[in-house]
């Protein structure tokens, strides 16, 4: 038998298939029940289902693919994730069934995601005959108490700043087991006391994204953050600030924040909690002219423990306004190993003003700088650098030149190291990718087999059809 024709995908246990299959499209891998009887009823059975509508013509005809896949997928296999990406409006029926079929199944991850340009798409629609009325939704209340979910994403791409996903619950969500949640553009929606406290539940909570946010109403008064294993916090690109964060995380090491809001211009501020665990700590601030120095000082001192902290040029230039006041604040950063500038975004390359440095030097006695700066300009030969210069200057310079491109050599070996290791990351990746395309690849040819066999198999019934001839009867001879 020819090698090239031994079907060896199809001699794959089952649980390698089903995570080779986990990979694709829910639609792709449906139409593998076409190849032959091995392969019938393995998409039933797949673990993760990928569905996403761009794949389709219209939202009748997803809405019916989804309907189908769901209804006849064998019942009794557990579901460990499932993923939804949406383009326009999505209808209640889909978001409805699918998060049903996946808290009735144990899911374990979850991820929503739209991609859209204009307000009304973040409204759910009701398929309702052929007519399709926008409705605003919410969730299905039973999402937020699964307490079988250890991953859940919430996120919207659109070019509108108020729209949100849909309006999440003000009560309390239940995720015992929930360990990484990610939200992007969606609104919180707060009591009417103006406070939230929506993550007291979530106990097991380690990682926790807030990007591009919004508050209903603005002037919210407290959001709390309640999470005893929380280690990781985002909170980036906000729409608006409450008046308070009550951040509650004693285990908490990095926190990643924007401490001034795009909208409102409001100040991050943190209760006076302590954070003893902390280690790294990113702050960015976007561009104005608006300075609140008390604030940002206030902050500096919440956050007093940490060891590494990154800084961007905004928050410099902020630090640059007040450097008399500086003087008379001391640095509360008392373990602080590493300050980090990011000025990649600026040129010239900026110069940190001696007092900022020492603001954050005096009160660290092992204090390392770093300034992460734009790519430099190739810089002069060292022939065309000395030329002209007197002999022993010359050779005092070329002494100082050489020392330099010793440094800049083992730089750019360590670099080409650093290179050669991304190289063999991306070639493995590119591997894994051409053996997903062969797979896919031959599951093609499988279904142009199949559909070639069928289109040859109903041409020949019609030919043999068409040779029969129809005798008249005695009567009729006569």
């Amino acid at each position: 038998m020819d090698l090239f024709h031994v079907d060896r995908l199809s001699k794959l246990p089952d649980d390698i298939l089903y995570q080779i299959l986990s990979f694709l499209n829910i639609k792709y891998v449906v139409q593998t029940s076409t190849l032959s009887k091995r392969w019938m009823h393995i998409w039933k059975s797949v673990t993760r289902l990928n569905f996403d509508n761009y794949k389709f013509q219209n939202m009748l005809q997803f809405t019916r693919f989804v309907n189908n896949v769901l209804s006849k997928r064998n019942s009794s296999s557990q579901v460990s994730a499932v993923e939804l990406r949406f383009k326009g409006p999505a209808t209640e029926f889909v978001i409805e069934s699918i998060v049903n079929y996946a808290y009735s199944h144990s899911v374990q991850k979850l991820i929503f995601i739209w991609y859209t340009y204009e307000e009304q798409d973040f409204h759910f629609t009701r398929v309702e005959g052929p007519f399709y009325p926008k409705k605003e939704q919410d969730f299905p209340p039973y999402l937020f108490t699964c307490h079988t979910l250890k991953h859940l994403t919430l996120a919207v791409y659109n070019s509108s700043m108020f729209a949100g996903i849909c309006n999440l619950p003000e009560s309390p969500w239940d995720f015992p087991a929930l360990e990484t949640l990610n939200l992007k553009n969606v609104q919180f929606h707060v009591c009417e006391d103006k406070s939230a406290n929506l993550f007291s539940k979530c106990v097991n909570l380690k990682e926790l994204t807030l990007h591009g946010f919004t508050m209903t109403p603005l002037e919210t008064e407290t959001f709390t953050i309640c999470a005893p294993q929380l280690s990781s916090l985002t909170i980036r690109n906000a729409y608006s600030f409450p008046k308070i964060w009550n951040v509650v995380a004693p285990q908490l090491k990095n926190l990643t924040a924007s401490i001034q809001s795009s909208l409102l211009g409001d100040y991050l501020q943190l209760s006076a909690v302590r954070f003893d665990s902390l280690e790294k700590v990113s702050l960015s601030k976007v561009y104005t002219r608006y300075y609140n120095h008390e604030k940002l000082f206030d902050l500096f001192k919440k956050l007093h423990s940490a060891k590494f902290l990154i800084l961007d040029m905004n928050i410099i230039q902020m630090l640059s306004s007040c450097e008399d006041q500086l003087q008379l604040q001391p640095s509360p950063f008392n373990n602080l190993a590493c300050l980090r500038i990011d000025a990649r975004n600026v040129k010239p390359t900026p110069v940190i003003p001696i007092k900022v440095r020492n603001y954050f030097l005096g009160s660290s006695s092992n204090f390392t700088f770093i300034m992460d700066t734009p790519p430099q300009v190739p810089q002069k030969t060292v022939k065309q650098q000395v030329q002209n210069v007197p002999t022993a200057k010359k050779r005092t310079k070329l002494d100082t030149e050489n020392k330099q491109l010793e440094t800049i050599d083992e730089e750019k070996r360590m670099l080409e190291v650093e290179m050669q290791r991304q190289n063999e990351v991306i070639a493995e990746q590119k591997a894994r990718i051409r053996r997903q395309d062969g797979i896919i690849a031959e599951l093609n040819a499988k279904i142009e087999i199949l559909e070639a066999a069928k289109v040859a198999s109903s041409s020949s019934g019609l030919r043999t059809r068409s040779k029969r001839v129809i005798q008249p009867s005695k009567s009729s001879r006569e």
